[in-house]
């Protein structure tokens, strides 16, 4: 009976565990319908998880307004600010980025003409057999047909979300709001989440959780600004660049480089490729043009903005990083790519701290030494 006492939290789990497997296809279901329910507490969660790192920067740097009244000032500047940049993207950059999308797809069959006469002339030229022509040209034109696909249902996912926010104002006015009030109301959400921690865990256990509650909200949120301040740079910079020597597509271009920009390191790849299809489908110098300008840019980002920004926030190597994304990708696709970094970047933080502890035990700290030089 003792042993029944000491373990029924685990043998619960198991239990719920099993039922849980056994009906999956119902408990979908279930969360889909309860999800439909709590989606503007969620989605105003994520937005105040977001928002509270640049309340946090005014609130520093308000020092002039009274402290009463700081928080107040810091959210409505942070939030003034995000409705400015939103409504800055939805009346200049999304009509410019709708714009090139229906162009390319307007003028897909001229685009694949151009390159099928480039390539020809290339093979006069050259003296290449017609048989690896034809097969160049169509493997061309498939890789063509996905990189244009998937840039289309790229630019398509940025115009459906933005509609699909207008189609829910609703419910996303409903989760502006609950964020406001979380990042107000912080200091007493998370004391109150503290005294519910402690309440139902022993104490070791609830300590252990709080640790981990606070260093993944570190790590999340040193992720996500430098993230977002790097797609911006890079973004601004692209727009600029392209405007100055004058590429085609030059809003849609810089909106996949920033977007693409979110994922850590492979980021700097995945954009540029269909990038340059996009132009060379207009300009095939130009395309060359573009290529050596994002080559550039990647190196300056690389050496310069990223360990400006981001410096070792995560505590990653470059290793570490790409079986993150890797890892996270695979199984839960984009999102799995972009969170994926910070999830094993926490997990990683305490599987070294416990690693530690039992070299501690087990070793001496000349041992020790050796083995973390």
């Amino acid at each position: 009976m003792q042993v029944l006492r000491r373990y029924w939290l685990t043998i619960t789990f198991a239990i719920l565990l099993f039922l849980l497997v056994q009906n999956l296809s119902i408990v979908f279901l279930a969360a889909q319908s309860v999800y439909g329910v709590i989606s503007p507490i969620f989605i105003g969660f994520c937005l105040a998880f977001v928002m509270d790192i640049p309340v946090s920067f005014f609130e520093k740097h308000f020092k002039s307004v009274p402290q009463k009244y700081r928080r107040t000032a810091a959210i409505a500047a942070a939030y003034v600010l995000a409705a400015g940049i939103f409504a800055l993207m939805l009346l200049f950059i999304l009509p410019s980025i709708i714009d090139s999308v229906v162009k390319i797809v307007g003028n897909s069959t001229v685009y694949f003409n151009n390159i099928s006469k480039a390539i020809t002339e290339f093979y006069q030229k050259f003296n290449i057999e017609n048989d690896f022509l034809v097969q160049l040209q169509e493997g061309l034109k498939n890789a063509l047909v996905s990189i244009t696909q998937f840039t289309v249902d790229t630019s398509y996912k940025l115009i459906t979300v933005t509609f699909t926010f207008a189609g829910n104002l609703f419910k996303w006015l409903l989760a502006i709001f609950f964020s406001i009030y979380m990042v107000a109301a912080r200091d007493q959400l998370t004391l109150s989440c503290s005294r519910f921690t402690y309440a139902v865990f022993n104490f070791k256990t609830a300590n252990y959780l709080e640790r981990v509650a606070a260093r993944s909200s570190q790590f999340f949120k040193n992720f996500v600004a430098s993230e977002i301040i790097v797609a911006a740079i890079l973004g601004i910079i692209c727009f600029i660049g392209m405007s100055i020597f004058n590429f085609p597509f030059a809003h849609l271009i810089s909106a996949i480089i920033a977007i693409t920009a979110l994922i850590p390191y492979v980021g700097g790849f995945i954009g540029p490729i269909p990038s340059v299809v996009l132009i060379m489908l207009v300009d095939m110098n130009s395309a060359i043009g573009f290529a050596v300008f994002i080559a550039v840019l990647n190196l300056i980002s690389g050496n310069i903005i990223v360990p400006k920004v981001m410096g070792d926030s995560l505590g990653l190597d470059a290793f570490w990083v790409l079986v993150a994304i890797t890892i996270g990708g695979g199984l839960f696709g984009v999102a799995g790519m972009l969170f994926g970094v910070p999830i094993f970047a926490v997990i990683r933080s305490f599987v070294s701290e416990i690693i530690d502890a039992r070299l501690e035990e087990r070793l001496d700290p000349t041992d020790i030494s050796l083995l973390n030089s």
